[in-house]
């Protein structure tokens, strides 16, 4: 059973992650509707420009944002440049002019992670691009759609990775003293990992091969981590718990098999009302949610009916009085 489970949880390396909240939308939808119209009829780039913002500590003539708008429009996958200052474009710098705007349109979906890293181009050629347009002493600063969600990728995979690791360590802390065990913690998380990591894969290639849908939120695999080990802990921590009770009296194999038969029924019944629970969600028009509430009621029933229920059990078995050391067993 375990091989299978692997393998449906290696299919996460292929998943896709969507920034584009309006592809969310249900199709009947005016905004997504116009929005597609706009995106079929029209370079993708106009659906939402970058604004380039160029702050100066002196005025800044039009010269320099001409040469710049040239340095900017020989970059990888910048489709246009507006304005043209070597036609009068006043109106794109401020007051005292000191500061000056031009607005990048890139080639492909503003919401395109291909497109966020053409603009973390940019900004990682800033020096040169100062420097070809002589504006070593500006300072740039970029505004849109594009800009915005570039950084919400780079916070959100920032703070997913703190996240999961802070939650696995204070989980891992708190199944130690719950169990007294050393051993057990192991491989409990590692099991509630395994059981989150085939939901994702096997929603994914579901959402893939059935309901046309090549990506996936950004913001589903944090949320079903959080979810998914938090019933996964407590699913745990009961089927532990009695099985420690009974390792008192009966040996190792007995215990299991007793602690199993007396839990199983609870468990299994939670499972199913946790996940018809989240399940409910899939009647919810927003795609996000749909692919979270179907993640998750997934995730359920995997960590219920396999997880608990066959290969927590199967490891103990293997591992014998050392399932729960240093805890004393018969």
């Amino acid at each position: 059973m375990l091989i299978p489970l692997v393998a449906i949880a290696l299919n996460t390396v292929n998943i896709t992650y969507s920034f584009n909240l309006i592809k969310s939308f249900p199709d009947d939808i005016q905004s997504r509707q116009g929005y597609e119209i706009l995106e079929k009829n029209f370079s993708p780039g106009e659906l939402a420009p970058t604004t380039l913002i160029v702050e100066g500590d002196s005025e800044i003539v039009k010269e320099e944002l001409q040469a710049l708008r040239g340095e900017l429009l020989d970059m990888a996958g910048v489709e246009q440049v507006n304005p043209d200052f070597a036609l009068h474009a006043d109106s794109y710098f401020s007051k005292d002019k000191n500061a000056a705007k031009l607005e990048i349109v890139f080639a492909g979906n503003p919401y395109d992670q291909k497109t966020f890293d053409q603009l973390n181009e940019i900004r990682i050629q800033e020096g040169e691009l100062k420097k070809g347009a002589g504006l070593e002493g500006a300072n740039f600063y970029y505004a849109g759609e594009t800009a915005k969600q570039a950084e919400v990728r780079e916070v959100n995979d920032r703070d997913t990775w703190v996240v999961v690791l802070l939650t696995t360590v204070v989980i891992m802390v708190l199944l130690g003293v719950q169990t007294k065990s050393m051993i057990a913690p192991i491989y409990m998380m590692a099991t509630i990992i395994l059981s989150y990591f085939t939901a994702l894969g096997a929603g994914s290639f579901i959402f893939d091969q059935f309901f046309g849908y090549s990506e996936i939120s950004y913001r589903i695999p944090l949320y079903t981590y959080i979810f998914l080990v938090a019933l996964g802990v407590d699913y745990n921590i009961m089927l532990i718990s009695r099985i420690k009770e009974e390792a008192r009296k009966q040996p190792i194999k007995e215990a299991i098999s007793l602690g199993l038969s007396h839990t199983g029924g609870v468990i299994s019944s939670a499972g199913v009302i946790l996940a018809a629970t989240f399940a409910v969600l899939i009647t919810q028009p927003i795609m996000e949610l749909f692919m979270f509430g179907f993640t998750v009621a997934i995730g359920v029933l995997i960590d219920t009916f396999l997880i608990r229920t066959i290969l927590v059990p199967a490891i103990m078995v293997k591992l014998g009085r050392y399932s729960l050391w240093p805890h004393k067993v018969k």
